[in-house]
């Protein structure tokens, strides 16, 4: 992994006793841009955009929504997730124009990625340096999946983790950092935009939860698939 910004913050000791794993790192001071400073959350993805292109990788590719599953190549990670998804949403709406949506998410960046970027793992020293410290879900993937968190919409219940109203913001310093043209970068966002939609459509239904809406998840769709631009 290169890391020339020093944007990771590395462990310092792993300790195993009895079955139990104890990670150590030093004490940072500073503060995290959660309830203030999130005037800092675009400055994260632009040093996130930096750290994936340091970090071009072939293989291996894996992500917290792909149960334990890796694969060869991007293209068969979307494959599958999509693939997952479809049985779920094939009964609810017309599904050709979504495929075409979602077959963008293969344009994306293979890479080294942090992808649970909240901004409970964010942080910010008092000497001014950017810092991502919470190392569980830093894998080979497909970087488009480091948004997660980013609610561009306000689809979902507004949570401090969760990135609202900088979402824009976000996108344009991740993309513009990683040279990405904005018709192209539109076009992967929607597609992971819809992805996100898809997720929770996915979830509600397996889990059986009562607050599922078939009419809310497929104006959910329209509503992205309509969206021009996000940056």
């Amino acid at each position: 992994m290169k890391d020339k910004d020093n944007f990771i913050y590395k462990y310092k000791d792993i300790i195993e006793k009895d079955e139990h794993i104890l990670i150590v790192s030093e004490w940072l001071n500073g503060f995290q841009p959660i309830q203030k400073n999130r005037e800092n959350l675009p400055q994260f993805f632009s040093f996130l955009a930096e750290f994936n292109k340091q970090n071009i990788v072939k293989e291996n590719f894996t992500s917290m929504y792909a149960y334990g599953n890796h694969f060869g190549t991007i293209d068969d990670l979307v494959n599958w997730e999509i693939n997952y998804h479809k049985k779920y949403f094939q009964e609810i709406i017309e599904n050709i124009e979504i495929l075409d949506t979602l077959n963008y998410l293969k344009n994306g960046l293979a890479c080294v990625i942090l992808e649970d970027m909240n901004t409970g793992n964010l942080f910010i020293t008092d000497d001014g340096k950017y810092k991502y410290i919470d190392m569980d879900w830093i894998i080979n993937g497909l970087n488009l999946y480091q948004f997660e968190k980013i609610d561009y919409f306000g689809f979902e219940e507004r949570q401090n983790y969760n990135i609202n109203a900088e979402a824009k913001e976000c996108y344009i310093a991740y993309f513009e950092t990683l040279g990405i043209k904005k018709e192209e970068a539109n076009n992967q966002i929607r597609a992971f935009e819809l992805l996100q939609v898809l997720r929770t459509n996915t979830c509600l239904i397996y889990h059986g939860d009562n607050s599922y809406n078939k009419e809310e998840i497929k104006n959910r769709i329209k509503i992205v698939i309509g969206h021009k631009y996000f940056m």
